[in-house]
């Protein structure tokens, strides 16, 4: 009996397989229907923050014209009416740019804004921005500008590649996890539940050819499964969407500076992490299920078994711990954006180790198994 291939045409060809799919492809097409509806929404939201930031400007010239009033010769209060009546200017260029479309004008004027209000607030003034969202939204801007990009929305982009992410970004916050447990929760209990086993069980073939067709049985229904996503996303981007590049910056956090990677190393490393997380829970997933024998108890344990992991993540701050910590990667994003002391691709070797230590126990255990 060829297992693999049965198992594999089994699982592919059910019904809960073709509704996953359907709903990928749906999900993927009302996304960028959502971003097609939203695009006057950027302009708008982009010009609603420069009105605030305006009128936040006006409040605070008035305090400073107040003052004044009171003490005309104090000279702090009138070098920060000064930059304060600078700063109202370059937002109006800003607004302009923005109406224009004139992106790199934007970018230029957006900088010469964030060093006016940075300096603006170290001579004692109190406007509402962040040292660090100012440093991060600079850096940001300076390499657009560099590598001569347009910026995108992070939320409604059009581009390919940004739609691309930000579709992908579903599914590294668990969205990987969702689909893996719908792929695979009945794909050992279901047989031991209602007793089928046994029959497997008496065939004229080892047992661990059993726990390997399901292993791999699993692992190409995730491939299949990201092959379709992959294919929908690149389908309706590069035919509705805009060109963008791959090349588009992403800021993040290595070793305490300001860094950053591009869109396709994020797709691929945080592809890559969640891939290898996947893999691990199958094997695990197999290995409970063998002993707990039901597909409500057996995904429970997984399930709270990735819970408890990632709780602990975010209380163990030890460096090294990054070696040892396979639940990193439940959302790789994280791991991506922030290394400080680590590197995205620490977590893989214990993965690694993990799915050969689960899938050794679940073929020993399957070679005792005695099914009732």
């Amino acid at each position: 009996m060829k297992l693999f291939p049965f198992e594999f045409k089994k699982m592919v060809l059910s019904r809960k397989f073709s509704v996953l799919l359907l709903i990928i492809v749906a999900c993927v097409i009302a996304l960028f229907i959502r971003n097609v509806a939203f695009q006057p929404v950027i302009t708008e939201n982009a010009l609603k923050d420069i009105d605030d930031q305006l009128q936040t400007s006006d409040m605070l010239l008035r305090v400073h014209q107040y003052k004044l009033e009171e003490d005309p010769e104090n000279e702090v209060e009138k070098e920060l009416k000064d930059m304060l009546l600078a700063n109202i200017n370059l937002l109006n260029n800003i607004k302009n740019a923005v109406s224009t479309d004139q992106w790199q004008e934007r970018l230029i004027q957006e900088n010469a804004l964030l060093k006016g209000i940075a300096t603006y607030n170290e001579a004692g003034g109190e406007f509402p921005l962040d040292t660090s969202e100012i440093v991060r939204q600079y850096a940001l801007n300076e390499k657009l500008l560099d590598e001569h990009i347009k910026p995108e929305s992070s939320t409604y982009s059009m581009a390919f590649p940004n739609f691309m992410k930000q579709v992908l970004d579903f599914l590294f916050h668990l969205g990987a996890i969702i689909m893996m447990v719908i792929l695979i929760g009945d794909l050992m209990t279901a047989e031991l539940e209602d007793h089928s086993a046994k029959f497997l069980l008496t065939q004229p073939l080892k047992r661990r050819h059993i726990i390997t067709s399901k292993f791999w049985t699993a692992i190409s229904a995730y491939i299949t499964v990201l092959v379709v996503l992959f294919l929908t996303i690149t389908i309706i981007g590069s035919i509705f969407g805009n060109e963008g590049t791959f090349q588009y910056p992403i800021l993040i956090e290595k070793n305490g500076e300001l860094a950053f990677m591009t869109i396709i190393e994020y797709i691929t490393f945080g592809a890559i992490g969640v891939s290898a997380l996947m893999i691990t829970v199958i094997s695990l997933y197999l290995f409970y299920s063998l002993y707990l024998k039901q597909t409500v108890s057996t995904l429970f344990a997984l399930l709270g078994t990735l819970l408890l992991g990632y709780v602990a993540t975010t209380f163990i701050s030890w460096r090294f711990f990054a070696w040892l910590n396979p639940f990193q990667y439940i959302i790789p994003r994280e791991p991506l954006l922030f290394q400080n002391g680590t590197a995205w691709y620490q977590g893989l070797p214990i993965l690694f180790l993990l799915s050969v230590i689960f899938y050794g126990l679940a073929v020993r255990k399957i070679k005792t198994l005695r099914i009732g």
